[in-house]
């Protein structure tokens, strides 16, 4: 699908932004954020506020209490809280950085 508008997005690229993200998503790289939340969902609310403050495309971000209900993305099985707060994953091609529930060590500066 994306080759067949090719020759028009280049030709107006601002009547196309949703299919230049989809280019840029089928480019890569991709980069997945997977926030757990204990029960108590606000508790997350300054890790929420931190990974939305920046506009990241080629990022997805999903998040669920935990345990996630059946049926949920496959980017949260197998995720954990770490010490039973608020935890983020952070990974590429579904490989994750060590998990934190700390603010000061959530690195978040993807390209």
């Amino acid at each position: 699908m994306l080759a067949t508008v090719t020759d028009l997005v280049l030709r107006y690229p601002t009547a196309f932004s949703f299919w230049l993200q989809a280019m840029d998503l089928a480019i890569g790289p991709t980069y997945q954020i997977a926030l757990i939340l204990p029960e108590d969902e606000t508790s997350g609310t300054p890790l929420i506020d931190h990974i939305l403050k920046t506009y990241r495309p080629g990022t997805v971000f999903v998040r669920s209490k935990f345990p996630p209900l059946e049926g949920s993305p496959g980017l949260l099985a197998d995720r954990p809280l770490l010490n039973d707060q608020p935890t983020v994953y952070l990974c590429q091609a579904f490989t994750c950085l060590r998990p934190t529930n700390d603010l000061s060590q959530l690195q978040l500066d993807l390209p």
